[in-house]
């Protein structure tokens, strides 16, 4: 097909539109989770600068932490919940159903704990 340009796996997205954790250098590092719009994934690569561009992944399983909370308080995350990033949150995951899709619990948390489980991406390309 002729105007097919790639699978979408993994898209490029300049570093300083992406919302993810915090560092002290206020960058992109590889295994961060990242949010742009309704864009989900994790960082591939290191960003040294906020003109750079940063290779996200958009699907696979990720060793992520997730915090057990919802939108009403601490609430225990379980095998199979869909997980939310939220943006105004420095890119935190869990439970909170306004926040934007981003994958499913293949590990539970304990309510009110932040734990590193594995995460299964919805793979949106």
């Amino acid at each position: 097909m002729k105007n097919f340009y790639k699978v979408g796996d993994n898209v490029d997205v300049v570093e300083s539109v992406l919302v993810h954790p915090t560092h002290t250098d206020g960058l992109a590092k590889s295994g961060d989770q990242a949010v742009v719009g309704s864009l989900v994934g994790v960082v591939n690569n290191d960003a040294l600068a906020t003109t750079d561009t940063c290779v996200l992944s958009t699907r696979g399983v990720y060793l992520l932490p997730v915090t057990g909370v919802d939108g009403s308080g601490n609430a225990a995350v379980a095998v199979g919940d869909q997980l939310y990033i939220d943006p105004a949150a420095a890119a935190a995951i869990n439970k909170k159903a306004t926040k934007t899709v981003f994958g499913i619990a293949l590990e539970a948390v304990n309510s009110g704990a932040t734990a590193t489980i594995k995460v299964k991406l919805n793979g949106s390309n």
